[in-house]
């Protein structure tokens, strides 16, 4: 049996090789696999003639869901998404490929070398409000302790020190004497030093040792307000459908920002990916797309960002009802359980992972520790005052009675 097949260009998927006349890619692997396993044969492989993935245009479908109505073809082997109002139209076979949608764009923003830091690098694992407390910590521990002994000079002395010492692991030379509440002061602050210490060693060893990379924008929404980037898609496409006829606010207000864009540059929503990827390396524009692979394969100075959007996937399309639906379906459960569809994968998917970010500089950030990350740690200081405190009234109220009874 012949049947007459039909796909679109995409690389990777079904790109058009001029060397050998025909498509190629892992839709088209599939393809043979399916036809030879069926024991089919097929005709000159067709195209859309609006070169269109299929949407609805003025109540009218478009591009390859057209010519599966019009029953121009029997079955389309692209990288085709079964959306909802598709699924009303046409039937899909089962997936054979998933695909986790990405973000591309060229980070133009920020270009600093990631080693440039600042002359008070050192500050910054702290706060500035953190830092204050520290600076205010070991006054109002030194005076505290100045009252405590009963002295009599109150400026910075043997006291403050103390305090300032043991946050540089130096100690103060304060001799401890034997008094309950200035042991537990001294010990308590001890504990206090250790912890601030170990925070501060452990950041900056951090910060230096490990490159942190800042994106641009950090989710969905952030992409409604900047002012910097557009995101964009494949015109008439299924990620166009997904934010065009999607309930949620986000969704409706970035494809509102794409139609915007797409009055003054007509561009913004081509069906031609090459024309997209252009925009996207002349910067302002993020690419929504899930075949993400050979795009970064081919321009490495590109980055993506994984923004939590639910998977999608590549599914062969046919007229509604079709029994070749079950016979196709059944085909590619073969070609999954065989490892076929796997080695395809590797064949025209794979990408060097080190590729991604390699030509990509962003703004290095140090991620500063807050006071509320150690917020705690200054709570040892307040228990440990009132510990001090209660304890040098037990030790007033143990000394006269002491005295009470010696002289009672």
């Amino acid at each position: 049996m012949k049947l007459r097949i039909a796909t679109k260009s995409w690389p990777a998927y079904s790109a058009w090789n001029e060397n050998i006349g025909n498509f190629e890619g892992l839709s088209i692997e599939l393809l043979k696999y399916v036809m030879n396993d069926l024991n089919f044969t097929t005709e000159k492989i067709q195209t859309p003639e609006d070169d269109k993935w299929g949407s609805l245009e003025n109540n009218t479908w478009n591009g390859l869901i057209k010519m599966l109505m019009d029953n121009k073809t029997d079955a389309v082997f692209a990288p085709l998404t079964p959306l909802k109002d598709r699924q009303d139209v046409m039937d899909f076979s089962l997936p054979y490929h998933f695909v986790r949608p990405m973000l591309i764009f060229k980070n133009h923003l920020h270009e600093n070398n990631s080693n440039e830091r600042g002359e008070f690098f050192f500050l910054q694992p702290f706060s500035n409000i953190t830092w204050i407390l520290i600076c205010v910590s070991v006054a109002v521990m030194g005076f505290l302790l100045m009252a405590l002994e009963k002295q009599k000079s109150y400026i910075f002395s043997t006291e403050h020190l103390f305090f300032l010492g043991t946050l540089f692991n130096q100690g103060g030379g304060y001799g401890i004497n034997s008094k309950g509440y200035v042991r537990i002061i001294l010990s308590g602050w001890w504990i206090f030093s250790i912890t601030m210490v170990a925070f501060f060693s452990g950041k900056i060893i951090a910060d230096l040792a490990v490159y942190k990379a800042k994106y641009p924008f950090d989710t969905l929404e952030d992409l409604v307000y900047s002012k910097d980037y557009t995101l964009i898609t494949l015109g008439d496409a299924a990620y166009e459908s997904l934010l065009k006829n999607s309930k949620s606010w986000t969704y409706q207000a970035l494809w509102a920002k794409i139609a915007k864009a797409a009055r003054d540059n007509p561009d913004v929503r081509h069906t031609d990916e090459k024309v997209i990827i252009q925009l996207v390396l002349n910067g302002g524009y993020v690419f929504l797309t899930g075949g993400y692979e050979p795009i970064i394969n081919n321009h490495p100075e590109l980055s993506i960002k994984n923004m939590g959007i639910s998977f999608s996937t590549y599914n062969v399309g046919v007229q509604k009802n079709s029994y070749y639906n079950v016979l196709m379906s059944n085909s590619i459960l073969k070609a999954q359980h065989s490892g076929m569809i796997g080695k395809w994968k590797k064949q025209f998917l794979s990408t060097p992972k080190l590729k991604i970010f390699e030509k990509t500089r962003f703004k290095s950030t140090i991620s500063r520790v807050s006071l509320r990350d150690i917020a705690h740690i200054f709570y040892i200081v307040i228990l440990n005052i009132s510990a001090s405190l209660l304890t040098l009234v037990l030790e007033i109220l143990l000394v006269k009675l002491k005295y009470y009874n010696k002289y009672k």
